[in-house]
């Protein structure tokens, strides 16, 4: 759940553990209205925790939007999305600022080599 979002709806985690009983129906709550209530709230605490190890791991998208601490403004910091100017993507694995830096003066100089020779 995590892969298609970090902070998913409280609908959105319903309909996964509505999908979950459905497809393990071992899994269904004796006693609940739909079976799958309990469900809901295990996986926003998992999803919960999940945040948290990867905040500690040092993940950029979740270190922006944790809660400041008592002394700091509590204000409460939205997600960068595609369309949001502001918008800045994590590196890929293995490359860094400079790599990419590199890769665009290579890249530069290809397209200049190949405009002065049409």
């Amino acid at each position: 759940m995590y892969d298609f979002n970090a902070y998913p709806t409280q609908k959105q985690i319903e309909d996964v553990a509505k999908a979950l009983v459905e497809k393990h129906p071992c899994l269904k709550e004796p006693g609940s209205k739909e079976g799958f209530y309990c469900w809901k709230f295990s996986l926003g605490f998992k999803m919960g925790n999940l945040r948290q190890k990867y905040r500690i791991a040092g993940c950029p998208e979740l270190a922006v939007n944790r809660k400041r601490s008592e002394g700091q403004e509590k204000r409460k910091m939205k997600k960068a999305r595609w369309s949001e100017i502001n918008f800045l993507p994590d590196f890929p694995q293995g490359k860094s600022p400079n790599n990419l830096e590199d890769d665009k003066h290579c890249y530069m100089k290809q397209k200049r080599r190949s405009r002065t020779a049409v």
